[in-house]
């Protein structure tokens, strides 16, 4: 049996013309991780939550659609980003008028990706947030980004599990059971126009830690005691004048604020951030700054040799 996702939530899903059956194919593992991948992810309250949903394998998946269950009354999911989903436009997929968007619910959608807060999903969960996704070909890849889930801090700082369940729907009117019916947590593109269902064997869940709101006397979003922690013994003057939001005081290509960001993990080469080691090119926040005063330390060196 075919049923084309129509209801209100997954009206986004319906402009791709993706159906899903009911066989079941591949199982696959999905895992919530922070940017650099751990499963514990601890911040301060006021600093950005970002969790990523990483699928082992994106082979032979189109389409996503599940339930994130976490603590709402702490927490809200403010936003979801996804470079796995493109947009209409990259996707060569028609919206009305060629604007590149489509309206639903008074909410403008770029891309085949929606997200919803519902209550009464079943009986073991009270409230969460629905998502759904697709785009027009499988993917690729092992150990893929599907999404980035941006929360933000609604109530008191805490530990908070975030996880994946599967989705349910009872929207009679898109011609499911009163009683609600499980959507299929993945969905392919086979062959002769099949689109088979694949299911979710293991859900890693991430531990969100937030710590309550750091003493920031300077406002430069720095946890002072962090910027005293790491200023160099002997540093003369204020040492909440050393570190900066904007600055880069080891000229490595990462902010002062982002290696205090990155204070739990680790560069591509497994160093621990540290404002005043030049740590390895490509981590999490990584690039020239917007102001031109960090360069990166290999340009640095040619222009020197240039001036021998």
């Amino acid at each position: 049996m075919q049923r084309r996702i129509c209801s209100s939530l997954f009206a986004l899903l319906c402009v791709t013309s993706l159906s899903f059956g009911v066989a079941h194919a591949e199982d696959k593992t999905l895992s919530l991780v922070s940017t650099t991948g751990q499963s514990k992810i601890t911040v301060n309250e006021g600093d950005p939550i970002a969790i990523e949903v990483r699928i082992d394998n994106a082979s032979i998946v189109a389409g996503a659609s599940f339930t994130v269950t976490y603590d709402t009354a702490n927490l809200a999911l403010t936003s979801v980003d996804s470079s796995f989903f493109g947009t209409f436009v990259s996707q060569n997929i028609p919206t009305p008028s060629g604007q590149g968007y489509v309206t639903v619910d008074n909410k403008d959608y770029d891309r085949p990706i929606v997200d919803n807060t519902v209550s009464g999903l079943q009986s073991s969960v009270t409230t969460g947030s629905m998502l759904a996704a697709a785009k027009v070909e499988n993917g690729t890849g092992l150990n893929v980004k599907l999404f980035t889930l941006n929360f933000t801090l609604t109530g008191s700082p805490g530990t908070y599990p975030v996880s994946i369940i599967q989705s349910k729907i009872s929207n009679t009117d898109a011609g499911y059971s009163a009683d609600g019916e499980f959507i299929p947590f993945l969905v392919g593109i086979g062959t002769s126009g099949t689109y088979p269902a694949h299911s979710v064997s293991t859900v890693n869940p991430a531990s969100l830690v937030i710590s309550p709101a750091i003493l920031d006397a300077d406002g430069d979003k720095i946890d002072d005691d962090w910027e005293i922690a790491n200023v160099p013994l002997g540093t003369p003057g204020d040492p909440l004048d050393v570190f900066s939001e904007n600055g880069d005081y080891d000229e490595d290509g990462y902010s002062d604020y982002q290696e205090y960001l990155n204070r739990d993990s680790q560069d591509p080469e497994g160093n621990a951030f540290d404002p005043t080691v030049v740590n390895a090119p490509g981590g999490d926040g990584y690039g020239m700054q917007s102001d031109g005063s960090a360069i990166v330390p290999a340009l640095l060196i040619m222009l020197d040799l240039e001036n021998e």
